[in-house]
């Protein structure tokens, strides 16, 4: 019998067929090991014994022996040589989740000795005994195209079930609507853009929000523009737009949706006045969407074999595995269980899609209420809810990585978001500034294919949260945290971050520097490495914008401090920035002193004279641990001045001093007088403007 015909097979038991056959084989393996690992103990097996049980028509086994048989390792095996393979079976315990995850570790003997050939992860969600009745969650027969109508049922159904049931995602009367939609023409209409404040409030109707990647204009070669605008308000040309597009106004059609919002439709490509405002209302479009529809697997870039919204499936994709269910004796009890692959909990077997790792599109998925993804299977978000094709009713919550923290199974987004990306509001009211910095960072980590998006592609999510906290934002840093959160700065890398030639935001934010994206999360640095007293006091500080565009754009800006400003002698920069044959500090870990430097732009040795310290906060080791101990971290900005008095600076970089305050006293004298006195901004200090 073929390994397909064995499938084939096993599929065609009923469920009383199925339990007397399971019943009357000695042989039935899986029994035998859930039983035991159950129980703690490592159970040893020949993977043949495994063969023999799918055989012998366990669902659970031939599932089991069919994911054994896909992964790569195996791939080349025959049957004989997968037979021989040796399994031990763990167990993991993780029952206070209500799911218990099942490793297949898979080796071979090769002259008396084990070689690793492979491990299998499955997942063992129990069901309460409340649903055992319950098919819900079994209801969709998985088709093989995402445009089918069974999966439109499917996404309606988790909109339904959204809508009326969850009571953190609701479904508040329509209020507002973004300038431009494009009418999709329910019951045969024109496809057309509309102006919508033309239309009366009791004409408004929910829209869907397209999230895509479309690179640059020759990768859209069809969009709005000043000269097409009317035109395009008579008719949109449906042949002329790319397949990603036409697919999603198909989709939306199909929805019996009114209007999708595509930014490539809805904004004046050619007007920078235009995509300005536009651009600072992107919170609104997102978080105001009935649904977000994500391209996750299209990309209308030249040379991308995926250029469709949707996605036809082969019988090898792994979504054609759908959970199955098992009753296992557990102790003195029976349990029942949903097995799947922890393969099948991804959206995709690509895992990575070049969309999730877009700046614009992190806030997109932020901001959006609901979004239904587009992969080789459609994936469901919201704030209550994460479901698949394979995981209807709701994906399980699965440890990652052996540890405590548990997150669903996502496409990655930029550095993996770990926090749930729907229902940040929670989660920002609880941690407040570190959650933002988490989120900062993660928002580094996407590309951006124009350097001057930076705030504007960040503008939405700092208005989100200027609501949420109440602080006052200051192009990329809050008000409320200075002067601590002046203290960031990136790791070099192959080359240093560059200044614009045009105006972009003071030199004390992060967003003044252009550098290669993405930002791994590791080069950058937010705020105090440890918990410090301040070494500066902020007398003023301002940052000024064109007329409602406070979080994306900025006319001029500065920062008045008080502290000590130091000048930077030519020997102690050579130990501290490291400079090389050049002339040129490169930064990094001294070897000579206990200090860290992070250069933010080129710096030239010839510039030392004009190179300054601004001592911002100091930690003492004591302090943070409660015992006796003379260590500290010094945290300074490395500042060059742009004016003759020496009064108006312009910030190159960040040090940080490790030391201890005897030896520190001793080589620092000047510094060591400010930064270790009982009170240091008590004294005579200096008054900088850093623009």
């Amino acid at each position: 019998m073929s390994f397909r015909e064995l499938l084939d097979s096993v599929a065609r038991l009923s469920p009383a067929r199925l339990l007397d056959s399971i019943l009357s084989q000695d042989f039935f393996v899986c029994a035998q090991v859930f039983e035991e690992t159950f129980l703690g103990r490592f159970v040893n097996e020949k993977l043949g014994r495994n063969l023999a049980s799918a055989q012998a028509h366990c669902r659970w086994c031939a599932r089991l022996y069919e994911e054994i048989r896909l992964q790569d390792e195996c791939r080349g095996m025959d049957e004989s040589s997968l037979a021989g393979l040796d399994v031990r079976y763990i167990l993991d315990n993780t029952s206070y989740l209500g799911l218990n995850i099942l490793r297949f570790r898979l080796s071979r003997s090769d002259q008396h000795m084990s070689v690793p050939v492979c491990v299998v992860k499955f997942v063992m969600v129990r069901i309460p005994e409340d649903q055992h009745g319950d098919s819900s969650a079994f209801a969709h027969t998985i088709p093989r195209e995402t445009s089918s109508s069974s999966c439109r049922k499917l996404a309606s159904r988790w909109i339904d079930d959204c809508m009326q049931n969850h009571s953190k995602c609701g479904a508040d009367k329509i209020q507002w609507l973004p300038s431009r939609l494009v009418d999709v023409g329910l019951d045969n209409g024109e496809v057309k853009l509309v102006e919508t404040h033309k239309l009366s409030k009791n004409s408004y109707s929910p829209y869907f929000a397209l999230s895509h990647r479309w690179g640059t204009a020759s990768d859209q070669p069809f969009r709005l523009l000043s000269g097409n605008r009317l035109a395009l308000m008579e008719h949109i040309p449906i042949d002329q737009l790319t397949a990603s597009l036409q697919d999603a106004i198909q989709y939306t059609r199909d929805m019996k949706v009114s209007y999708i919002w595509i930014d490539s439709m809805c904004i004046i490509q050619d007007s920078k006045d235009d995509w300005s405002a536009e651009a600072a209302l992107m919170d609104r479009v997102y978080a105001q969407s009935l649904c977000t529809i994500a391209a996750s697997y299209a990309s209308s870039i030249e040379g991308s074999s995926n250029k469709r919204l949707f996605y036809t499936r082969d019988e090898n994709d792994r979504i054609f595995r759908p959970p199955v269910c098992k009753t296992l004796a557990v102790g003195d009890h029976e349990e029942t269980y949903q097995l799947s692959p922890k393969s099948s909990l991804i959206l995709d077997n690509d895992g990575n899609f070049p969309l999730y790792k877009r700046a614009w599109v992190f806030q997109e998925q932020m901001l959006s209420p609901r979004t239904i993804h587009f992969g080789k299977q459609l994936l469901w978000e919201c704030k209550e809810q994460r479901a698949s094709e394979t995981f209807p009713s709701g994906i399980p919550v699965v440890p990652e990585n052996g540890n405590d923290d548990t997150t669903r199974l996502l496409p990655e987004r930029g550095a993996n978001l770990v926090v749930d990306p729907k229902d940040w509001k929670s989660r920002l009211r609880e941690s407040q500034y570190i959650f933002w910095r988490s989120t900062l960072e993660q928002y580094l980590s996407c590309s951006l294919t124009y350097q001057s998006d930076k705030l504007v592609a960040f503008g939405a999510i700092a208005r989100e949260y200027q609501e949420q906290l109440d602080y006052v934002y200051l192009a990329g840093l809050w008000k409320n945290q200075l002067p601590f959160c002046l203290i960031w700065a990136f790791e070099k890398g192959s080359s240093f971050p560059t200044r614009p030639k045009v105006y972009r935001c003071p030199t004390w934010s992060w967003a003044s520097l252009d550098f290669c994206y993405p930002m791994p999360l590791a080069t950058f640095l937010l705020g105090s490495l440890v918990p410090g007293r301040a070494l500066a006091t902020v007398l003023a500080v301002e940052c000024n914008s064109p007329q409602g565009r406070i979080y994306t754009e900025y006319c001029d800006g500065y920062i008045r401090l008080e502290g000590r400003i130091l000048p930077i002698q030519l020997m102690d920069a050579h130990d501290w920035l490291l400079v090389d044959a050049n002339g040129i500090f490169q930064g990094g870990v001294s070897e000579v002193r206990p200090t860290t430097s992070y250069l933010d732009i080129e710096v030239h040795a010839y510039d030392c004279s004009r190179l300054y310290l601004f001592p911002i906060s100091v930690s003492y080791v004591s302090e943070l641990l409660g015992i006796e101990h003379e260590g500290f971290f010094l945290e300074c900005l490395i500042l060059r001045t742009v004016s003759v008095d020496n009064t108006k600076f312009e910030r190159v970089g960040l040090v940080t001093f490790r030391s201890n305050k005897s030896t520190f006293a001793k080589e620092h004298e000047a510094m060591s007088n400010f930064v270790l006195a009982d009170d240091p901004l008590s004294g005579v200090l200096d008054t900088i403007t850093i623009v």
